[in-house]
């Protein structure tokens, strides 16, 4: 012979009745990246390049001159809003700030997704909610809370102003992560 194998292709491993195959490196992504997109496109839809109700004004000011804003500061989020404002020069200031927002909203609504997926995924005795591995219903199930979360009006709103909740959200869901 020539050398031509006739052996087959061993088949490509299937996960468990009725699940999409996904590369797992693309689920990776795709449970926060769902979440962070709606998010983000609802904010985009929505923000406004004006000053908003109650004190966001002081905000603005605040971001604006890197200034204490209130006893407790909120430094955090001017020098954080600041550099962002810095980074987008050639965006209008007020609509630069509530970009600000609505970017930490929509990475806050991504880390509740993963959040989400990997407590159903959890084998500890403290937060095991699963008795069963449950596969991509874990995926699934994270990336919709976080859409879920996204749409909410209260989250929605804090992604289309100038304050530091989106922010405070964003600092949250990490912690609520790990």
């Amino acid at each position: 012979g020539i050398g031509l194998s006739t052996a087959r292709r061993p088949a490509r491993p299937r996960e468990g009745r009725g699940e999409v195959l996904v590369n797992g490196s693309l689920r990776k992504w795709l449970v926060p990246g769902i979440p962070f997109l709606v998010s983000l496109v609802l904010s985009a839809t929505t923000v406004g390049t004006g000053v908003f109700w109650q004190d966001s004004g002081f905000y603005l000011v605040a971001v604006k001159g890197v200034e204490i804003l209130y006893p407790p500061g909120f430094m955090l989020y001017v020098l954080l809003c600041k550099s962002w404002t810095l980074l987008l020069f050639f965006v209008d200031f007020t609509l630069a700030v509530h970009l600000f927002s609505a970017f930490c909203a929509a990475l806050a609504a991504g880390t509740l997704a993963v959040a989400a997926r990997d407590l159903l995924r959890a084998r500890g005795s403290w937060f095991r909610v699963l008795e069963d591995e449950p596969g991509s219903l874990a995926d699934w199930v994270g990336a919709a809370t976080g859409c879920i979360v996204a749409a909410g009006y209260t989250f929605w709103f804090t992604g289309i102003y100038a304050k530091g909740y989106a922010l405070y959200y964003f600092i949250l869901a990490q912690l609520l992560w790990r």
